[in-house]
């Protein structure tokens, strides 16, 4: 019995290792092929850049003759030539080996750089000595008989060649200028790329077998105890972090600069960070253990309730509460209210707390000057009123309201000219520029002339408004046209 497991597992070891070596050579194939498809690619990527170059060529040589060199009366004049004899000669010592000569439309040959003799013959007009070359002119007819454009022929020797061509006018002739080389030379650069590619890939190849055997035979034997290691090196890093994360939550909740409770659904305070012990009077275990709402004022008590009821239920809420300390006058607190969740159930509330006492105080005290303020506007027999840059009506006094009436919204030009726009003559824009303005103002709904005074003023928001001050000058018979105009004091 045990001879014949360990022969079935010898031979799923072998059927194992041919399946392994039909997979690399599979793999192999697979890629050589990839690796001969992108090489011709390449190739043709190769000759259709080199022509496009080549092409470029041609027409810069076209320009050149045509703009630099008069023509002859008969075939190519000498200083065209000489200029055609350096030229051809950089062509050939550039990548591609390119050659550079010119035929006419009637199949003569005008220049060529390494075939004097041929010139001036004529494709036409072949001989025995032709025909030793060349094998056939077919693609010189065409280059003849064609436009501009790009050729693929077997040259003499059965070389292979790619060429283009451009014709030009020069004087009364009509010239092609052709531009070839070889084409082994011109693809010599894809191959040289693509025996790189074949050792690369077959370094890789072996690189990757050898790794691969070497991996599968390791990984058993570390299998078992890398995921050993890894579990007791996860529960030591788990702990650290969740060590480092109370310990972090512990420095922040204990030094920030705002009031921390925790509270449960019973209201019950659970925690209070140690830091605002000072701001509230009271000791953090004084506090723990005893109900929410024991430590604020009796009278709003209502609101702090009210509050921790809404959060209870899912609700973020806020409020403001007097807290009672001991031996020292209460304290006003901002809390805001934020639900606990846990498992998707509410178990507690989160009340983050600021202290409000100053900010009371101060508003108390800006309340009772706003109400000294306004209760002397009340008092004045003179008439008061105060707009904004809208042109809205923020006060009026009593006594504006007894020749006027009531405001009931309307705009200033509204209640005091009955008019549907703003008065031709208001100078709110001074005003609000920073300007204070005395002047006389006459009033057709009263039919009084008023002395005025406008002036700048901050209202209860902070923003700018005008406060204007009106009295009765007696001078009721007065007109408009005979009012003085505002002037600056």
């Amino acid at each position: 019995m045990i001879s014949s497991g360990g022969s079935v597992n010898t031979d799923s070891i072998k059927n194992k290792k041919i399946w392994i070596v039909l997979l690399t050579s599979g793999f192999v194939i697979v890629a050589i092929l990839l690796v001969l498809y992108l090489y011709e690619g390449n190739k043709q990527d190769v000759v259709s850049q080199f022509q496009q170059e080549q092409l470029r060529y041609a027409k810069s040589m076209v320009l050149v003759l045509g703009s630099h060199f008069q023509p002859g009366t008969e075939g190519i004049p000498d200083d065209v030539k000489r200029f055609l004899t350096t030229e051809a000669g950089l062509a050939m010592q550039s990548p591609g080996s390119q050659r550079l000569w010119i035929m006419d439309r009637k199949g003569t040959l005008l220049f060529h750089p390494t075939h004097e003799e041929m010139v001036p013959r004529n494709i036409y007009q072949q001989n025995e000595r032709c025909i030793q070359c060349h094998r056939s002119f077919a693609h010189i007819e065409r280059i003849v008989s064609g436009r501009q454009g790009t050729l693929d022929y077997q040259g003499g020797n059965s070389l292979r060649k790619i060429a283009v061509c451009v014709p030009m006018e020069f004087g009364g002739n009509s010239w092609i200028v052709v531009v070839d080389s070889e084409y082994e030379k011109v693809t010599a650069f894809a191959g040289k790329g693509f025996y790189r590619t074949l050792v690369v890939l077959g370094i890789g190849l072996i690189a990757l077998i050898l790794g691969a055997s070497w991996m599968i035979r390791g990984y058993r034997m570390k299998t078992k105890a890398e995921e050993e290691a890894k579990r007791w090196a996860e529960k030591q890093l788990l702990g650290e972090k969740i060590r480092e994360s109370e310990t972090v939550y512990r420095r922040i909740v204990e030094t920030v600069q705002a009031l921390i409770l925790s509270v449960d659904r019973e209201g019950i305070v659970t925690f209070m960070n140690k830091s605002r012990e000072n701001m509230i009077g009271l000791k953090a275990s004084q506090v723990i253990g005893k109900p929410f709402v024991s430590f604020f004022h009796p009278e709003d008590l209502p609101v702090v309730l009210d509050t921790l009821q809404r959060t209870l239920g899912g609700q973020l809420h806020s409020f403001e509460a007097r807290v009672n300390r001991e031996q020292v006058d209460s304290v006003v607190l901002g809390m805001e209210m934020v639900p606990i969740y846990e498992d998707g159930k509410i178990t507690g509330v989160i009340a983050l707390g600021r202290e409000m006492t100053e900010q009371k105080r101060i508003e108390h005290a800006l309340q009772l000057e706003r109400n000294r303020f306004k209760s002397i506007l009340d008092s004045m027999e003179d008439g008061v009123f105060i707009i904004n840059r809208q042109h809205e009506i923020e006060y009026v006094n009593p006594a504006v309201e007894k020749e006027f009436g009531l405001v009931k919204g309307r705009k200033c030009y509204e209640y005091f000219c009955d008019l549907p726009g703003v008065c031709s003559l208001c100078r709110s824009d001074q005003i609000f520029s920073g300007k204070t303005l005395r002047g006389e103002w006459y009033s057709h709904r009263s039919g009084k002339a008023y002395d005025l005074l406008e002036m700048p003023i901050l209202n209860e928001n902070g923003v700018l408004s005008k406060l204007s001050i009106l009295h009765d000058n007696g001078k009721h018979q007065q007109t408009e046209g005979d009012v003085r105009s505002v002037q600056d004091i």
